[in-house]
């Protein structure tokens, strides 16, 4: 795994940001979610440092996102109707699926 590698840049400083683009944990709906949350246990040394942006994978669409859409719940939403909200199979779910950022004179969409 390189996530010793990373959280070990982080720590050094070396690092402003992490862009995670899909494929959590393989696959975090496995084992009722546990693989997922012991994915996002390991994370937390390096996303408690620096911002840890994430965008879904094929790994994710497990039960239509819901297992990616919870564990991402109390990030920011998509504040735009009709874009409001998402359906899981775990029902209605804040979207934060979309969002934009800026980073220094960057703007990430």
């Amino acid at each position: 795994t390189v996530l010793p590698w990373i959280t070990a840049e982080v720590h050094t400083q070396r690092v402003d940001m992490i862009f995670h683009i899909g494929d959590f944990a393989y696959d975090m709906d496995s084992s009722s979610g546990q693989n997922g949350r012991l994915f996002m246990n390991d994370i937390v040394n390096t996303s408690s440092y620096v911002p840890y942006m994430v965008d879904a994978g094929n790994h994710e669409s497990a039960f239509n996102f819901a297992f990616y859409t919870e564990f991402f719940r109390n990030m920011p939403a998509n504040p735009t109707a009709p874009y409001t909200q998402v359906t899981t199979d775990n029902g209605l779910a804040p979207n934060n699926w979309y969002y934009s950022f800026n980073v220094g004179l960057v703007h990430f969409v």
